[in-house]
């Protein structure tokens, strides 16, 4: 009878139910092997054809699933092993962004960031609008114009010569009166150390000066010649000049042994104390020669008159006017010519006899 031994009819899992080893079998060790999933994504031999389905599964807002099973909890980044920021944005596409803060800076610092590049900078990342100093903006035409115009940029800038204004000036340099400049750097200009030739037109003889001799005069309109300088141009002609060769008997000088005469009568005292002078005039050639002499004598009347000037006869002179008498305060003039060339003496009384003196 031994089928009644093993038979399992009426036998209820965990209590009398057992497997052919005779091991006491639970509720949870009761399984079905039979029972298998076909590609369709349905079961064999679970007697009917229901599809298995994942739609009636759906999470809530608190992150926990419906009618997943027992022991399902709230989703959360550390079970789905992720790393973002709390307050995240988390895509199914992976293009989750921060939209709060991006390493720290906020979002809308990062976005006007982004917004001025785009502006300002081309796909080279090379400006492309202009830059700004102190308020005024330089394009980028301007500053490559700057940067033209100048070499060194990289150390001290100068200004390239051929971008130099004619009408700059630095008014803070200034000529001493020894020829040096003030504000220049140091130096002394001279002559010797301006080089080339001023021209014509700039006051000079627009040529070389060296090896020539002679002075220099104009020998036709703008024209500079050397030497001799010709009567016709305000010259002698004359290459080697001697006086006692060239002597013009045309020229006539003079000298005379003494000046004009003042006398003064002051309170009965006459001075100088002659009462005559006589004026020697001495006549002479353009060589020094003498041309004969003239005397003219002038003399007082009384203490306050003057008589009439003389002259002796035979003189050299061509012609003469004699002074004529004169009172106290009145100036006599004697004029004495020789080749037309005159010799002028005056004469005058000052009468001070009625003067006192305290």
């Amino acid at each position: 009878m031994g089928w009644v031994k093993y038979s399992t009819i009426g036998a209820k899992a965990g209590t009398d139910l057992k497997d052919s080893a005779g091991n006491l079998l639970d509720n949870d060790d009761v399984k079905n092997t039979s029972i298998t999933l076909n590609a369709a994504g349905y079961l064999n031999n679970i007697g009917t054809q229901e599809k298995l389905k994942n739609a009636l599964i759906t999470m809530n807002t608190n992150g926990t699933l419906n009618f997943a099973g027992s022991g399902s909890g709230a989703v959360s980044k550390s079970g789905l092993a992720l790393n973002y920021t709390d307050g995240a944005d988390i895509t199914g596409s992976n293009t989750a962004y921060d939209t709060s803060r991006v390493n720290g800076t906020t979002a809308s610092t990062v976005k006007d960031g982004a917004v001025r590049a785009n502006t300002g900078l081309d796909a080279n990342g090379k400006v492309t609008t202009g830059l700004i100093s102190g308020g005024v903006t330089f394009s980028v035409a301007e500053a490559l114009a700057v940067r033209g115009g100048f070499d060194d940029l990289g150390s001290t800038p100068k200004l390239k010569t051929a971008n130099a204004n004619t009408a700059l000036k630095n008014d803070q340099i200034t000529i001493n009166a020894n020829g040096t400049l003030s504000g220049a750097g140091s130096g002394t200009p001279s002559l010797a150390s301006i080089g080339g030739i001023v021209g014509k037109t700039s006051g000079g003889f627009g040529e070389s000066l060296a090896g020539k001799t002679g002075a220099p005069y104009f020998s036709s309109a703008g024209n500079f010649s050397f030497g001799t300088i010709p009567a016709a141009n305000g010259g002698t002609g004359i290459t080697n000049f001697a006086n006692s060769t060239h002597a013009n008997a045309n020229v006539t000088t003079f000298e005379r042994n003494v000046g004009d005469i003042f006398w003064s009568n002051l309170s009965g005292n006459m001075t100088p104390a002659a009462s005559s002078f006589a004026i020697t005039i001495t006549w002479r050639d353009g060589d020094g020669g003498s041309l004969g002499t003239s005397v003219v004598t002038v003399a007082l009347a009384t203490s306050t008159t003057l008589a009439l000037a003389t002259i002796a006869a035979e003189g050299a002179e061509d012609s003469s006017s004699m002074g004529a008498a004169a009172n106290a305060g009145v100036l006599q003039t004697t004029t004495v010519t020789k080749n037309s060339v005159v010799c002028t003496i005056r004469a005058q009384v000052i009468d001070g006899s009625g003067w006192s003196f305290k």
